[in-house]
């Protein structure tokens, strides 16, 4: 996923946007199925060159709404106490050139 432009990292939420972007694992992909349903599912991701890679099952079925409705949002979990908000929006395409999930150290 390609994110829009990230808020300023000299902010204290920019800093904390980065952190939690480069020291997390899990984020909450919502992609919109065919009849309009939004559909959040817990992924792994990594942060990688200000991108968010995602590895999915090949018969993964959000795999089909992204070719039709690539716009997509992310979230974190927050505190339990509805702090540490962090939510994103951009576009996600599939990218068969991107390196094999064994070869990303990350």
């Amino acid at each position: 996923m390609t994110a829009g432009k990230l808020p300023d990292p000299a902010t204290p939420f920019g800093a904390r946007v980065r952190t939690r972007l480069r020291d997390e694992r899990v984020v909450w992909l919502t992609t919109v199925a065919d009849d309009g349903t939004p559909q959040p599912n817990p992924v792994w991701f990594v942060w990688l060159d200000d991108h968010v890679l995602i590895y999915n099952r090949p018969d993964a079925r959000r795999l089909s709404y992204l070719a039709e409705r690539p716009r997509v949002g992310l979230h974190f979990d927050g505190d339990g106490q509805g702090g540490n908000i962090v939510v994103l929006s951009g576009y996600a395409r599939r990218d068969d050139d991107a390196p094999a999930a064994h070869a990303v150290p990350e």
